[in-house]
């Protein structure tokens, strides 16, 4: 007999398998050069001296001081899948916990994973993802769901300490919990304080309207929240609000001393840097479509739970939506008053949102499979020929929408697999069709059920029967929603572990992924230039301090967090980057060929005096700069790099 400790860690090693399967991408992944980069600075002024960007003020001490010590024994490699492990051993106790608090059931954490780590990837509609490199929010994350899980237990002391802990490791993604976190508890707490009142009532005599109270059901003993579990959570809030701290401090000290022109500048500069998170008119609308689908298939699953640890999970996606809803509302009423808008949206209002709604799902379409599976032990068998019919039906239904998405409206170019993989076979990027299918099948099988379960009602019909009907009608929905994340594994398994891919390095001309000429150019400068030599490199290429171990004077990735940096990095993009082609109009060159031709000698010496670069990185290109103060001193297929000459 297995202890059902061993059980469960078991259990969690099978979520972090699947974390693993979805997130293991080749170093560095997105943002890992930025927070390990960073990291390793707070440790090491000196790793790389004078780089603007690892120079400018920290927004995150918590994570730095907590990770940036193994720079002393690690690679930044190293240190990056000491990171991921340990997120991601997080992220699966921390699930596990969650999943088990709402579905009490071994193993259910495996298929709520799946599920998670597939919505989130497929479904967000501002970018965040929850599962990948490592970072403060990768950390903060786990927190956050330990939070809840304690929550669910009403074990608030507790849940105020992870709260904490997510703050100083994330402000945005602790804040925003903590917020919802104590709605969740005032609203609880009154909820529990009329409970009481109406029982002490009932147990005087008193007449109360309400029909369970006034036949006298209530059992005070029974009470989710009792008189002594409603008290203020004092320790919780202290110790949480302490850890917190960690994490507000640094970021209310970035913009000390500076003037509110500039940091009015700076939140506009940030806006224009990251719309696709901040600002919800400019986000693609079939990002905006599958999420919207997604939350109305949540909200389906969530109207057929009742029970009190489920009502208060979906309070918290409630309120995440909520914020969601306001970050909205904002967007659209100050488009005509930037300063105000940009000041506002900065702070992540769709952040929650894209990580809940598929958590909601995730939970909804388990907890549905086993408890319509556990109904289905009592009732009748159903037809072959009507599950077939069923299939054909789904089959139907895909297949339309797919041509009405792809062929007809053409609202959503699917990439080169549509045309590589069988169409049968559901591919990660016919996420729109899928959801449709899902929801009209739902009201199909719904309606349909429901008007034969009143007319075999009527006619004295087994009422077993129809009950089976309706639960194998429930286990094939179920079976068509997690048919998604079932096919899409092996797909992101093959793309995040393939060795020769990794998603952070710049592309080379024409587009083509050019990752080994990259790194080669990068170890060269790294054994053959001096340590404090500086940079000017491709806009892309933000893995060249992760490789080449220099400085660079900037990139478009790396943006400061503090405003006086941030406005500086403004220009410096512009200064850097733009340039007037020969038709006069304003253009960006990320690889710096075509730039470089178009600026006189002395408009490059005028930048050198100004950044204090002393090379130059840019693609090979039929037309290569002919500059006498630029002397080539390596080059490879794709890259070169020239020494700029006094």
């Amino acid at each position: 007999m297995i202890p059902n400790r061993f059980k469960t860690l078991a259990e969690i090693a099978a979520v972090f398998a699947v974390f693993f399967l979805f997130g293991a991408w080749k170093t560095p992944d997105v943002n890992e050069t930025h927070y390990i980069g960073k990291a390793i600075n707070y440790w090491n002024p000196d790793w790389i001296p004078g780089d603007p960007f690892l120079e400018s003020r920290d927004a995150h001490w918590t994570f730095y001081f907590v990770f940036g010590w193994l720079s002393f024994f690690c690679s930044p490699t190293a240190m990056a899948w000491i990171g991921r492990i340990a997120a991601w051993t997080l992220l699966a106790w921390s699930w596990q916990r969650l999943s088990f608090a709402l579905i009490p059931v071994r193993w259910a954490a495996i298929p709520t994973a799946l599920a998670l780590a597939y919505y989130i990837e497929a479904f967000n509609m501002a970018g965040e993802w929850l599962i990948g490199g490592i970072e403060g929010k990768s950390l903060a994350y786990p927190f956050v769901f330990f939070a809840l899980a304690a929550i669910l237990r009403n074990q608030w002391n507790r849940a105020g300490i992870f709260l904490g802990i997510a703050c100083a490791l994330h402000v945005l993604v602790g804040g925003w919990a903590t917020l919802i976190a104590g709605v969740l508890f005032f609203t609880e707490k009154l909820k529990s304080l009329t409970q009481v009142h109406r029982a002490r009532r009932v147990s005087k005599g008193e007449n109360v309207p309400s029909l369970a109270y006034a036949t006298g059901s209530v059992n005070l003993s029974r009470l989710h929240f009792s008189a002594d579990t409603v008290k203020f959570p004092w320790i919780g809030l202290i110790i949480g609000g302490l850890l917190a701290l960690c994490g507000l401090i640094p970021v209310l000290m970035l913009n000390a001393g500076v003037s509110p022109e500039v940091i009015s500048q700076a939140h506009k500069f940030y806006l224009g840097r990251l719309p696709h998170h901040l600002v919800p008119y400019l986000i693609k609308d079939s990002l905006m479509l599958r999420f919207v689908l997604l939350t109305i298939i949540w909200i389906v699953l969530c109207r057929r739970t009742d029970c009190q640890r489920h009502r208060i999970f979906n309070g918290f996606i409630w309120g995440t939506l909520g914020i969601a809803a306001i970050g909205m509302m904002l967007a659209y009423s100050l488009r005509g008053n930037p300063d105000l808008s940009a000041s506002l949206l900065r702070f992540y209002w769709f952040r929650l949102s894209d990580i809940a709604i598929p958590m909601g799902v995730a939970i909804g379409s388990v907890g549905m499979v086993l408890k319509t599976a556990d109904g289905r032990r009592q009732t009748a068998e159903v037809s072959l020929s009507k599950i077939l019919g069923m299939i054909a039906l789904v089959a139907a239904i895909y297949f339309a929408s797919t041509y009405l998405c792809f062929g007809y409206f053409k609202m959503w170019l699917p990439d080169a697999t549509l045309h590589t993989s069988p169409l049968w076979v559901l591919r990660p990027d016919a996420t729109i069709p899928w959801a449709m299918t899902l929801l009209i099948c739902w009201g199909l099988f719904y309606f349909v059920h429901r008007a034969r379960g009143v007319s075999q009602d009527r006619a004295d019909t087994s009422l077993a029967y129809a009950a089976g009907s309706v639960n194998v009608i429930a286990l094939f929905y179920i079976a068509i929603a997690f048919y998604a994340p079932l096919t899409a594994l092996p797909h992101y398994a093959n793309l995040r572990t393939h060795a020769a891919y990794c998603r952070s390095e710049p592309v080379g001309p024409q587009g083509k992924r050019a990752d080994a000429e990259w790194i080669d150019m990068c170890h060269w400068i790294k054994e053959n230039t001096a340590r404090d030599a500086k940079f000017w490199i491709p806009r892309e290429g933000y893995t060249f301090k992760w490789h080449a171990q220099r400085s660079d004077i900037g990139v478009w990735k790396n943006i400061p967090q503090d405003a006086e940096s941030i406005v500086q990095w403004q220009r410096s993009m512009d200064e850097l980057f733009r340039y007037k082609n020969d038709e006069g109009e304003n253009v960006v060159d990320r690889l710096l060929t075509s730039l470089l031709n178009s600026k006189t000698e002395e408009e490059i010496a005028a930048l050198q005096q100004k950044y204090g670069f002393e090379y130059i990185l840019c693609a090979q290109s039929y037309e290569m700069p002919s500059h006498a103060t630029l002397e080539m001193v390596y080059e490879n297929d794709v890259f070169c790099l020239y020494r700029v000459l006094p």
